[in-house]
């Protein structure tokens, strides 16, 4: 890639998999080497757009990260899920954002996995969990269980499954009923009654019954759960086992008086549990400190009522690993932080640069060092003053440039400075920055790296004026991104949707600025997947879903079918479709009229009129159609 050419492949994947930049993820969405266009699929923060574009990579890795990403667009999952490919389809099966119809529909999915992830899945609806708890894998109905949207109804029925499993699911569900709970902890196999022990959803005199457990474990998960009334917790202080002494060390509801008594136990587990404690006593901790051991004194120093007293000595301590829990904690004293940034070690100065209760003489001087790294740290630190901005902005080092560049405490004023600077990738960081001014955007909307243009044509402070010319640019991906900015005026859109280029025209289909006539048009395309956008948008005409309702792709005609937007007219005519899929998804619109929904219910699958029963504009004088 020519505009990678001076970064290393190394510093290429790490972009692919952590950047937030959305013109860096557009360049390497089109990377040659597929590890690198897989980072780009699976990170979290790459623009829909670009991974719609990811969604029909020919490598199958890349489509099965697109499928697992929560960013993912619903036309691409409802693609994706269209695909042979059964890892694929398992992924979009469990994305939390898949559309209740598609989740619906992968419910009946041949494949065990699938299902599975459907009925693990807490966006699923209901009436395709409770088909899944009749599934014939064992592992399937003890999913649905642990679904913590399944409901009270599809949790009685699963209380009572022979399987141990199955109860422990349900045990360990934080929906479920107290007398669920209460009923469950009565069970005979101790790992359902632990299950119990540890929900957080369980009433305390089950609880408290629960603590007399013979089992270690079950006694061991109520000394850790924050629910244990106080006077339970004291008396499992004591008990026989250590690992439920542990577990009560760890426990922010035990009475400090209960953790002063287990720090003299003289066990270090029990010691390390209790340094990190939140309700461990200062005099407690400072007993602690004197501990030779360096997990028990780090675990004061991370701990977030650590006194000033306690600061001072940790900043002296002999191991480097415990001076940078101590910089890292946000609570540490002042004069502490102060104290560790002169350390010798790399690591502490660089926590303490990042803290964000360092003093501002401490970050004049952390912004002072010779290491780069430790620079970069101080110029990302949102407490960092309006002067030390400044200064750091002048860095030598485009790294600490950069660093200035993407902080959202920097002055408008920096920000002007910065987009004139040499370096490209600083400029490309003013452009994405959404505090960068109107007028430091005209002037990088015209800036001669296509990085820094395409940052500018993502920013949401984009104006449309910029976006206008912005959108004559003859770059690919620059028009890609104007044509997905919802700030890009209708007139462009226009001019746009001529150019041959796919992922432009589908940006332009889901984008709700969209002239009327535009989408008319689009319907038209040769694409399926432009085609599709349109009849996902809720902005299409009427017209325009009636025409696509006809189309004579199935997956088209679903989304037409969930499209809030449809005329009632139309939805009632795809009522006639046979398509599974198609029915499934009228039933669950909630503008599909009541006649074509008379029509589905009496559909001998049972995924369609179960489908009816959930839509929530179902007349109940009709429900006698569904007394089967």
């Amino acid at each position: 890639m020519n505009d990678f050419t001076d970064v290393s492949l190394n510093e290429q994947l790490s972009l692919a998999q952590t950047s937030s930049d959305p013109e860096a993820l557009t360049h390497l969405a089109n990377h040659h080497l597929e590890v690198i266009r897989n980072a780009v699929a699976f990170n979290p923060k790459t623009p829909a757009e670009v991974l719609s574009q990811l969604a029909e990579d020919d490598n199958k890795w890349v489509r099965f990260a697109v499928a697992s990403n929560p960013s993912a667009p619903s036309d691409s999952l409802t693609f994706l899920a269209r695909i042979e490919n059964v890892k694929v389809r398992m992924n979009v099966a469990a994305n939390f954002n898949a559309p209740p119809g598609l989740l619906a529909i992968l419910a009946s999915d041949r494949h065990k996995s699938v299902r599975l992830a459907i009925a693990a899945n807490p966006s699923a609806p209901l009436e395709a969990l409770a088909r899944l708890i009749q599934d014939r894998k064992k592992s399937i109905p003890a999913a649905v269980a642990g679904n913590f949207n399944a409901g009270a109804e599809i949790l009685v029925v699963l209380s009572s499954n022979r399987r141990k499993k199955v109860r422990m699911a349900v045990s360990g569900n934080l929906g479920t009923p107290a007398d669920l709970l209460s009923q469950l902890g009565k069970d005979d196999n101790w790992e359902v009654r632990q299950s119990v022990a540890s929900n957080l959803s369980t009433p305390r005199n089950v609880l408290a019954l629960l603590a007399a457990d013979q089992k270690t474990l079950v006694r061991k998960s109520i000394g850790a759960n924050l629910n244990t009334p106080s006077s339970i917790l004291v008396e499992l202080a004591n008990d026989a086992s250590e690992k439920t002494r542990v577990a009560v060390a760890g426990n922010s509801s035990t009475p400090p008086h209960v953790l002063d008594l287990l720090a003299f136990s003289g066990r270090k587990l029990i010691h390390v549990a209790v340094a990190g404690n939140a309700s461990t006593l200062p005099a407690t901790l400072s007993w602690l400190i004197a501990d030779p051991r360096t997990n028990i004194r780090m675990s004061v120093a991370g701990n977030p009522r650590i006194t000033p007293n306690l600061c001072e000595q940790l900043a002296e301590d002999s191991s480097w690993r415990v001076r940078n829990e101590l910089a890292k904690n946000p609570n540490t004293r002042q004069s502490s932080l102060s104290k560790l940034a002169d350390d010798e070690t790399k690591p502490v100065q660089i926590s303490v640069a990042e803290n964000p209760s360092t003093p501002l003489h401490t970050l004049e001087a952390l912004a002072a060092n010779q290491r780069t790294s430790i620079r970069i740290a101080a110029a990302s630190n949102s407490s960092t003053s309006t002067q030390l901005i400044s200064r750091l902005s002048q860095d030598s080092d485009w790294e600490v440039r950069n660093s200035v560049a993407k902080n959202l405490a920097t002055q408008p004023d920096l920000l002007s400075r910065l987009a004139d600077d040499e370096n490209k990738w600083v400029r490309r960081s003013v452009g994405g920055n959404p505090n960068t001014s109107t007028e430091i955007l005209i002037g990088l909307a015209a800036d001669d790296r296509v990085q820094t243009r395409i940052a500018v044509a993502f920013n949401p402070n984009a104006t449309q004026d910029i976006l206008e010319k912005l959108a004559a640019d003859q770059r690919t991906e620059i028009q890609i991104a104007v044509a997905g900015n919802p700030n890009t005026p209708p007139e462009s859109l226009v001019e746009l949707a001529k150019i041959d280029n796919g992922l432009v025209r589908r940006n332009i289909a889901k984008n709700p600025n969209t002239p009327s006539t535009v989408f008319a048009d689009l319907a038209e395309d040769p694409s399926k997947l432009v085609r599709t956008s349109v009849a996902y948008n809720s902005t299409t005409p009427s017209a325009t879903l009636t025409r696509l309702a006809a189309d004579g792709r199935e997956d088209i005609r679903v989304a037409v079918a969930l499209n809030v937007a449809t005329p009632p007219g139309t939805l009632s005519v795809l009522a006639s479709d046979r398509r599974k899929a198609i029915r499934i998804a009228l039933a669950h619109n909630p503008n599909t009229p009541q006649e074509a929904l008379d029509r589905l219910a009496i559909d001998q699958r049972k995924a369609v009129h179960n489908a009816v029963k959930a839509n929530p504009n179902y007349q109940p004088d009709t429900q006698g159609i569904l007394s089967d």
